[in-house]
């Protein structure tokens, strides 16, 4: 059983990353190949605790001669990278996370990552490392 679900994983990091590297890091992902313009946090509301910090929303805007297209295969290839291999602390896309979501807006690539409970203040941090300045 193990063994089955580790090679789904594999298959599904080869068909997310055919012709990529896969070991390229979300830090050379997102300031080689994208550059995160903004980050915002996204909090839950719980009924008698207040709020939650629950994750991020990383808008990531294309280096020159990148197509959007592509950036949006390296982030996915990036994801199938971490369910294989894990991720650096440093990477708030292989922190735990429930789900990560990559949409486009425009010109831009979104990338929200939602968080397990307790986790989203690493997710926000890891995140806010990668804002060019």
């Amino acid at each position: 059983m193990h063994l089955e679900a580790a090679r789904r994983l594999r298959d599904a990091e080869a068909d997310a990353c055919r012709g990529l590297d896969v070991r390229e890091s979300a830090i050379n992902l997102f300031r080689e190949v994208g550059r995160v313009v903004e980050v915002e946090r996204i909090v839950s509301s719980r009924l008698r605790s207040g709020q939650l910090l629950s994750g991020a929303v990383l808008v990531v805007a294309p280096r020159p001669g990148i197509a959007l297209d592509d950036l949006c295969r390296r982030v996915d290839c990036h994801l199938a990278h971490v369910a294989v291999a894990g991720g650096s602390k440093d990477d708030p896309l292989a922190l735990p996370n429930e789900r990560v979501d990559v949409t486009t807006s425009g010109a831009n690539l979104v990338v929200t990552i939602r968080t397990r409970e307790g986790s989203g203040g690493d997710v926000l941090r890891a995140s806010q490392h990668l804002i060019e300045r």
